[in-house]
């Protein structure tokens, strides 16, 4: 009789060999980074060097309701906060040339128990919504997709999309002072990871 063994052995090299390889390959060519916390990785073209802002989770609940922290990333091509500009006439003003990801975890703290639980994220509307605004929302892949439609006035050119798996939302926002397809590109290449 013979052992089995030694094919086996054979068997399970070779295919962690063949798993190895692809791992390297797809390593080897995977060029784009990846941002964010750990609950809301994406990727993104940012032009240029690309910018951090935390702010520490903030209550965001009413006297007498469970405690909600909401925690924000704000990554950026420049200094952005979240404050943008508003003029009467124009509506909302970003900062010139602005590429950003806005990342926004909301979670409830169970009174007495020291547990913290995820909130559902749910896009509502973003820094281009209003009573005017063109939005479409849409359900793709277990992500809900809420877009803005581009517009360019008075020199500016801005684009949106807000997009949450539930558990977190991303805001996609971009400005140019130069062509509508400069926002679109960089609102296109966001993609959520997990």
């Amino acid at each position: 009789m013979h052992k089995l063994r030694l094919p086996i052995a054979v068997f399970i090299a070779t295919v962690l060999t063949v798993i190895g390889i692809g791992v390297g390959v797809v390593a080897a060519t995977t060029t784009e980074p990846v941002y964010g916390p750990s609950w809301g990785r994406f990727t993104a073209t940012f032009p240029g060097r690309m910018r951090v802002i935390y702010s520490p989770p903030v209550p965001s609940a009413s006297f007498g309701d469970p405690l909600r922290y909401t925690t924000t990333f704000y990554y950026a091509n420049q200094h952005f906060n979240g404050w943008v500009g508003y003029a009467p006439l124009t509506g909302v003003l970003f900062p010139g040339n602005l590429r950003a990801v806005v990342v926004t975890e909301v979670t409830r703290h169970v009174r007495g128990s020291g547990l913290t639980t995820r909130e559902i994220a749910r896009p509502t509307g973003g820094y281009l919504s209003g009573p005017h605004a063109r939005q479409d929302k849409t359900v793709v892949n277990g992500l809900t997709v809420l877009t803005f439609a581009p517009r360019c006035r008075y020199g500016q050119c801005q684009a949106e999309m807000v997009v949450s798996n539930g558990r977190v939302a991303w805001d996609v926002l971009a400005a140019s002072d130069g062509s509508l397809s400069a926002v679109e590109s960089f609102v296109e290449s966001f993609q959520p990871i997990g």
